[in-house]
This record gives C-alpha cells, structure tokens and sequence, in this order.
C-alpha cells in the first residue's frame, strides 16, 4: 500500500511538473526523428532545406492580423527563423501571447527569393512603421519553414 502512494504522488508531481503546451494546426501524422535548435538550422540551412524537421526556439514575433506566421529564435544568439504555416485555419492561429514562450513546429524548411511587396506586406503585418517599410526596396533570399504546425508553451489554444 505505502508503494502506491508513494507511486501515485510521485505521479502526480511529474505531471505537474511536465510543462504545458497548446497545439496549433494539423498534427503531423509521423514525428520528425530530431528536434533542431534555431541556431542549428540557421548555422547550415541547405543541410536541411526540402527535409521535414521539428524545429525548437523562442518565439519572437508573431504576425499581428491573423497569426499566420511567427519567428522562432534561440536566446542570446542572433537570427530568426520565419515559421510560415500551411494549415487552412479560420480565424487566429498562433496568438500574440506566445512572445517569449518557447515553442517547437514540424516543417520544411525552404530557401527562397521573397519579392519587396511580400517583404512589406510582412513587415506590416509585424506592425513595423510606416518608415520602416518604405526603406524595404530590394528583394531578400530568405528562409522560410512551412508548417502546418506548432506546439506552444505557456499559452492557451483558441483550437477546439
């Protein structure tokens, strides 16, 4: 009887103690094999460009109107991936809460010349100035990781 209990709260303090995650999208129906920190991807991304990955970071900026994208980085280093999601959605996908809360999405990863009207279209949906925009007048080679997916840390999910 004593291993019961002692069995059942170690149970119960690990569950509590697991950390708690929303979902966001459609679930992959097979796991990637390795989850990659940001700086990983972003130190060698044709090791992984066209390759389905699960990336792991903090979120740092997410799309303002609709929550269509985010930006995942690792703290204390520079560079940002840009996580675009693929999932058909209605409403809100990732929420503006998830700043600063850790987060992992599965994806691939592509590498891409993105045009000066998708580049300011981005940047107004990131809630940049008016000034700040008009200063974007070339193309960019970017990466960008399309997901259908993502699993968020600390924050509620709006998904049923």
């Amino acid at each position: 009887m004593k291993r019961v209990l002692i069995s059942l709260v170690t149970l119960a303090a690990m569950t509590g103690c697991a950390a708690q995650h929303a979902e966001f999208g459609e679930r992959p129906t097979a796991r990637a094999a390795e989850t990659l920190s940001v700086a990983k991807v972003l130190d060698n991304p044709k090791a992984y460009e066209g390759k389905v990955v699960r990336v792991s970071g903090v979120v740092s900026d997410v799309c303002k109107p609709k929550g269509c994208w985010m930006e995942l980085s690792d703290p204390g280093s520079d560079g940002a991936l840009f996580v675009k999601f693929t999932c058909p959605v209605e409403g809100r996908l990732i929420p503006l809460e998830a700043v600063d809360h850790k987060a992992t999405a599965q994806g691939k990863l592509v590498i891409e010349q993105v045009g000066v009207d998708e580049l300011r279209h981005m940047a107004e949906d990131a809630g940049k100035s008016p000034a700040d925009i008009a200063k974007i007048t070339q193309p960019e080679q970017r990466l960008r990781f399309e997901s259908a997916y993502a699993e968020v840390e600390g924050v509620e999910s709006g998904q049923k």
